[in-house]
């Protein structure tokens, strides 16, 4: 995640002409993303213009989870609100809430921001190890704005309004969605089943709930990735649904455990779905586009990413290395659970 910003000046506020329009069009900010071992995108960003590191979790439903330094550093005041949430581990924790006026973000204003102090959550898919714990940039952060995430290239984009030039060329499909406090969900299809996937950017793998599926066909997760491997690791084929019905395939660790605390979600679509494809989001119009997958033989040339070098949320990925020197990859998965607010 990195950064730079354009800004138009209009001298007649009344009328401004489709050439102005085309001219002075939001350019928003580009954010240069690194990925680390565990498969989760880091940002280099500035709040309140203090440099900072954040892993960008789109299945947090927070702004952003940080450093006790961090919120001094940016000047944000200790309310007396709290709130709990649950992980996909099932795990409940008390967060109290901050609040920063006039945040801005890489020079785009965010207004007035909720941000909570960093806690380690999650869930590690092998039962072995424990989650990472990094300062986070959450879904809030970007409400009434559009972000684009574009794995390939390596960027996050803000902007205040929609740049058409984002999604121009045709290779873009319009994706309906639901805005939950999980976060946003998809419709994904499996042997002709429904589920709901959360868009996680902090999920190493994407992931579905073993219990809920129907059918009981499963794959080694080699077909996910020849580094994922741990004992009893299965993967499913699936399917995400644009508007006009294009089934656009991936495939998801068939995970294992107890979620019935996250009725309303079936998994987590992750950064093996992100890392061939462009999402773009426009919050203050409700709209989600994806671009489409490479072609087979595209995707095939691409080396696999090395031990996994994406940011964090949601699920995250430990790797270690194993007596022949190749990466092990164990998937974790980390969500903030709104639902449970008290």
């Amino acid at each position: 995640m990195q950064l730079k910003f354009g800004k138009c000046l209009f001298f007649m506020a009344a009328v401004c002409s489709t050439w102005m329009n085309t001219v002075c069009a939001d350019p928003g900010v580009d954010i240069t993303l690194t990925f680390d071992e565990f498969l989760l995108p880091h940002a280099y960003l500035q709040l309140n213009e203090t440099p900072m590191v954040l892993n960008v979790d789109t299945g947090s439903s927070f702004a952003f989870h940080l450093f006790p330094d961090q919120i001094e550093a940016i000047g944000a005041r200790k309310s007396h609100q709290t709130r709990h949430t649950v992980d996909a581990a099932g795990n409940m924790q008390e967060n109290t809430l901050y609040t920063a006026k006039d945040l801005s973000l890489n020079g785009i204003k965010l207004g007035e921001t909720t941000i909570v102090p960093l806690q380690q959550w999650g869930l590690m898919m092998s039962g072995v190890g424990e989650p990472p714990i990094a300062p986070v940039i959450g879904l809030a952060a970007f409400k009434g704005k559009v972000l684009a995430l574009d794995y390939r290239n390596k960027v996050m984009r803000v902007a205040e309004t929609m740049p058409e030039a984002w999604i121009a060329g045709g290779r873009f499909l319009d994706y309906p969605f639901v805005e939950a406090p999980e976060g946003l969900i998809f419709n994904v299809k499996h042997a002709g089943q429904l589920f709901r996937l959360v868009l996680d950017t902090g999920a190493s793998v994407s992931a579905i709930w073993n219990e809920r599926l129907t059918s009981t066909f499963r794959e080694d997760c080699a077909v996910i990735n020849p580094e994922l491997e741990y004992e009893g690791c299965q993967a499913v084929r699936l399917h995400a649904i644009s508007s006009n019905g294009t089934r656009d395939p991936f495939t998801a660790v068939a995970t294992t455990g107890n979620f019935d605390h996250m009725e309303g979600v079936d998994g987590l679509l992750g950064n093996n779905f992100l890392e061939s494809r462009t999402v773009v989001i426009d919050f203050a119009r409700r709209k989600l586009w994806v671009s489409a997958p490479p072609p087979p033989d595209a995707a095939a040339a691409r080396p696999p990413p090395k031990a996994a070098r994406p940011g964090p949320s949601v699920a995250r990925v430990a790797c270690r290395q194993n007596t022949t020197a190749t990466p092990a990859c164990t998937p974790c998965v980390r969500c903030c659970d709104d639902r449970r607010a008290l």
